[in-house]
């Protein structure tokens, strides 16, 4: 991509962008009738333990996702459980400011050993493409709920479910058969070089493959859970069926959508009002719960990263010394 192009993208266009959603969002926060109320009684969050339960789901989150990361590199080499931790947690700082967290592996490649970092970031994709998998077919799923239930009218909702469905049939052809389509793209010549550095590929077995879909799985049962959560935080008479399936709506949209970092966050709060707005009338507890979880799962985690790479810098510079 040019260089002035991915100026204007950074400093023009991504914070134009974030503002706008900002100021349609405070709108619709500020249009609401009992709007004083509801944030009253979000103040006695610190009191629930539905509130602190939030942060021990962050960390089962983190920790499974660390275990997964471990499998993924041990063909590479063996990490111990608390490297991969920070290595993931590495990861999850750099993609804040990254388009659609494309940037996590570069984070992670610092807690490897410089001579697998190539082979590592093959691994990290192939890992990335596991959660997506999960988020296309639960999102399908959920989508299809809707369509034939016809409870509530999703706009666009079959141009969604056909994108969700070819979106997961892609990619879990991609992730279960990648050995297969490895050894179609060698007879494409011009592609063997690249495919040295993915060799790592080749490690994994059908059984390895399904342990870390059933890890991406779980990962993504966390975030429905803590959807549930918050929604029942802040007062959503959303019935928990419906909490259920739109969250895998909304993960499916998010997921299709492209972001720069500092987007992230008004995309995820318009995204959600639009799909949750169906079901409630609760828009500030709607918002609050989405930039909740955001706080809990990506902020957090990302300053906690961030002081993992100012302590791998700050120790390999004493070694260089």
């Amino acid at each position: 991509m040019n260089k002035s192009i991915k100026l204007i993208l950074n400093y023009v266009a991504g914070p134009s962008i974030a503002v706008l959603l900002l100021i349609l969002l405070y709108r619709q926060l500020m249009s609401q009738p009992d709007l004083q109320l509801r944030w009253e009684m979000m103040k006695g969050f610190f009191f629930n333990p539905l509130f602190w339960l939030l942060f021990l789901l962050m960390i089962a989150n983190w920790s499974i996702e660390s275990l997964k990361w471990k499998w993924l590199v041990r063909p590479l080499e063996d990490m111990g459980f608390l490297k991969a931790l920070q290595s993931v947690l590495a990861g999850c700082s750099i993609t804040m400011i990254t388009p659609n967290r494309t940037g996590e592996f570069g984070g992670r490649m610092l807690f490897v050993q410089p001579d697998n970092r190539i082979q590592a970031i093959s691994a990290t994709i192939l890992g990335s493409i596991s959660q997506l998998s999960v988020t296309a077919l639960a999102g399908s799923i959920g989508l299809a709920y809707y369509q034939f239930s016809e409870r509530v009218s999703i706009q666009y909702s079959l141009l969604l479910l056909i994108s969700g469905i070819l979106l997961f049939v892609f990619t879990a052809l991609l992730f279960f058969c990648s050995h297969q389509m490895m050894k179609l793209l060698t007879r494409v010549k011009f592609l063997n070089k690249l495919l040295r550095h993915m060799l790592v590929l080749k490690a994994f077995a059908f059984n390895d493959l399904l342990r870390i879909y059933i890890l991406s799985f779980l990962r993504y049962s966390i975030f429905i859970l803590q959807f549930i959560i918050v929604c029942r935080l802040v007062h959503s008479d959303i019935p928990t069926k419906d909490v259920i399936w739109m969250t895998t709506i909304f993960f499916l949209v998010m997921a299709l959508l492209p972001t720069l970092g500092f987007t992230e966050l008004p995309v995820k709060l318009f995204t959600a009002v639009s799909l949750f707005g169906l079901l409630s009338t609760n828009i500030a507890g709607i918002e609050f719960a989405v930039f909740l979880i955001w706080i809990v799962n990506l902020m957090i985690p990302s300053v906690i990263g961030s002081l993992m790479i100012m302590k791998i810098k700050i120790l390999r510079k004493n070694e260089s010394h």
